[in-house]
């Protein structure tokens, strides 16, 4: 999806203050990043912006080639934040979808298409703590999240009459502990520990038309449900950064599992009448189960073709119980100086099952002071 005249108006007057501020001397502390997404599929959009900031407790040598990797090879302490805000939007007439079936005098009347449309925002912030010791390699670090979300959509199946509206709301967070050590200057090896929880509250409201054998009737459903979600996560990661030829390059791989669990409970009101009916409580539950666990892996791997220029692709797998999504990455980035970064990215994910495959293109901006 191409960007629009605002998106690149933002962006104009973006460039221009980072490259009126952005330092060009070989030594920094303070790094931040501006960057915009653009999401496509078959059935939904996404756009999102995000910001960072680190701050390094020492100068960093930006002397030390490649320039993206200074902060790296300087194993320097900091300390980040970062904020990003997701928005989703849904829409289409997904034909040939069963939606289900209502009696209609002695048949069986199915309904086999509808519309959709659904709007969710989605932020995420985080801060990061980074101590490394200078003389013997060894680092740790701790990372919390904080998650917030709304979701409103609205479903018609065009056959029945039947008019669907909905509302979740998210809250959740996750602590991330990794520990590691520098093997010599340019190599890591590093575990990673964390637990998260998020909790989504629902509300649907569904009204159906019934064509009857005298007249018609109304039903409705209300609908409202809690889920929480926590989860533990364990992981091994590693860097290394290198010369061929005179050429740097760096490569990096994670492996990962996730085990969740998950609560539920949902109550359910039913009304049917001709005209109004008083509200019949249906039924109250509540369900814990286990997830499927999830695997993850993933390497990618950056060719400097200059100090300040340099390419890169990745791959990522992911097994839900069988099920595998794959994710593919191309990276391009230039320091038009040594304090300033253009950076862009594409992305393809394959998701196997009924959800289709997603593009997402994105432009990045860093500057060092």
């Amino acid at each position: 999806m191409p960007l629009t005249r605002s998106v690149l108006t933002r962006y104009r007057w973006a460039c221009v203050c980072w490259i009126f501020y952005a330092s060009g001397a070989l030594a920094y502390q303070l790094e931040g990043q501006l960057g915009y997404a653009d999401g496509d599929s078959d059935n939904f959009d996404t756009s999102t912006w995000a910001a960072g900031l680190q701050w390094y407790f020492n100068p960093v040598d930006d002397s030390n080639a490649p320039l993206a990797e200074a902060g790296f090879l300087s194993r320097t302490s900091s300390i980040s934040y970062g904020y990003s805000d997701l928005n989703l939007n849904t829409s289409g007439f997904p034909g040939g979808a069963l939606i289900g079936g209502v009696p209609s005098g002695n048949v069986f009347a199915l309904g086999i298409t509808e519309a959709v449309a659904s709007d969710q925002d989605r932020s995420i912030d985080g801060l990061q703590y980074r101590y490394v010791h200078p003389s013997t390699g060894w680092y740790g670090a701790l990372a919390t999240t904080r998650v917030r979300g709304t979701t409103k959509g609205a479903r018609l199946a065009l056959v029945n009459a039947e008019i669907n509206f909905s509302g979740d709301r998210t809250a959740g967070h996750e602590f991330i502990f990794e520990a590691g050590r520098y093997f010599g200057k340019n190599w890591t090896l590093g575990l990673t520990a964390g637990r998260g929880k998020e909790r989504t509250t629902n509300r649907t409201v569904t009204v159906i038309d019934i064509p009857g054998f005298l007249q018609p009737l109304t039903a409705t459903l209300d609908s409202r449900g809690t889920a929480e979600i926590k989860s533990w996560q364990y992981g091994i990661s590693g860097r290394y950064v290198g010369q061929v030829a005179g050429y740097g390059f760096a490569v990096a791989g994670l492996l990962q599992h996730i085990d969740a669990k998950a609560r539920a409970s949902v109550g359910l009101e039913q009304s049917v009448s001709v005209g109004r009916g008083d509200p019949v409580n249906l039924f109250t539950d509540t369900v814990r189960d286990s997830l499927p666990d999830v695997y993850r892996g993933g390497v990618s791997g950056t060719w400097y073709f200059t100090p300040a220029m340099g390419a890169g692709l990745g791959y990522e797998l992911t097994d839900r119980d069988g099920r595998r999504d794959q994710r593919y990455l191309i990276s391009a980035h230039w320091f038009v100086q040594s304090g300033l970064q253009i950076r862009i990215d594409w992305e393809t994910r394959h998701l196997e099952g009924p959800q289709p495959d997603f593009q997402q293109f994105s432009l990045g901006l860093t500057g060092r002071f």
